[in-house]
């Protein structure tokens, strides 16, 4: 273990290769306690093939080997619904995360919903009551994605802050955060 301690790990507005992501996805492996992810503004090259698949997709996997794992911050890394799905599942396994941020990346919202109905389900679900703080600011979210959620966090009881900044709400999207924020105290 080259780096003693590791408790975190930070990457801000570059462009990752396949090998920096690997590598990343190793260390989440090698190093138990790590407690806390943070990539902003990382993006992938685009590649040629048809059928792209994320390589941040990797990093959810490892969720499984990283229990230490309090804060997962994805903001700006051009996630999909697909990576979202993904997500959703891959937060199951991993339940002492206690902050998730998703902010800006606004691919994840589209008109099928895959990836919101996902987290929607992950956060309805009460075997899955441990994120306290979740934020979704400027990801595109309309009012559709936030009856999905909303409707779902009425009774998670371990979400005590939600932040939705910079999203496209209008009078069904606001009653649907009233409609929650009446059901659950909890959140602020």
């Amino acid at each position: 273990k080259l780096f003693g301690e590791l408790r975190e790990i930070k990457l801000k507005n570059s462009s990752v290769s396949r090998d920096c992501i690997d590598l990343i996805v190793q260390t989440l492996h090698i190093y138990e306690k790590i407690s806390s992810v943070k990539l902003v503004n990382v993006t992938e090259p685009e590649m040629k093939f048809s059928n792209k698949v994320s390589r941040v997709f990797s990093i959810f996997h490892s969720l499984k080997s990283t229990e230490q794992l309090t804060r997962l911050r994805l903001v700006g890394c051009g996630l999909t619904q697909g990576d979202l799905a993904s997500l959703s599942q891959a937060l199951r396994t991993n339940q002492r995360l206690k902050s998730l941020d998703l902010s800006k990346n606004p691919k994840m919202s589209g008109d099928d919903y895959v990836g919101i109905k996902a987290l929607a389900a992950f956060l309805g679900d009460p075997e899955n009551s441990f994120i306290e703080h979740l934020a979704l600011n400027a990801n595109n979210l309309n009012n559709t994605c936030f009856e999905l959620l909303f409707q779902a966090i009425t009774s998670n009881k371990s979400l005590t802050s939600i932040q939705i900044n910079s999203n496209s709400c209008s009078t069904s999207g606001a009653q649907s955060i009233a409609n929650a924020l009446e059901h659950n105290k909890s959140i602020k």
